[in-house]
């Protein structure tokens, strides 16, 4: 209970049968990973202008490829998750 109030999240009061297959907003691995998406993001501002400005220099740094291949895989599993996301309506 500590540990979800210290990410900002509330038990929920009434408690709801779960589906297979649909990440929910409010889940503790899904908020985690919209964290860990946003830190990629900010790398990939930095890196986006040095490899315009800097074409010759990617290519000799074999480690710097990889950083990018990873970050450029692990955004295609973002738009996978977010295809399974669910979304809360704050309307209802």
């Amino acid at each position: 209970m500590d540990q979800l109030v210290l990410v900002g999240l509330a038990q929920p009061k009434i408690k709801i049968s779960r589906k297979n297959f649909i990440i929910y907003p409010n889940d503790i691995k899904k908020i985690c990973w919209e964290v860990l998406i946003s830190i990629i993001l900010l790398c990939s501002c930095f890196t986006t202008p040095y490899n315009l400005a800097f074409p010759q220099l990617e290519d000799n740094n074999k480690w710097y490829r990889i950083a990018n291949f990873a970050m450029d895989g692990l955004f295609f599993v973002d738009i996978i998750i977010n295809f399974c996301s669910a979304v809360e309506d704050e309307s209802c």
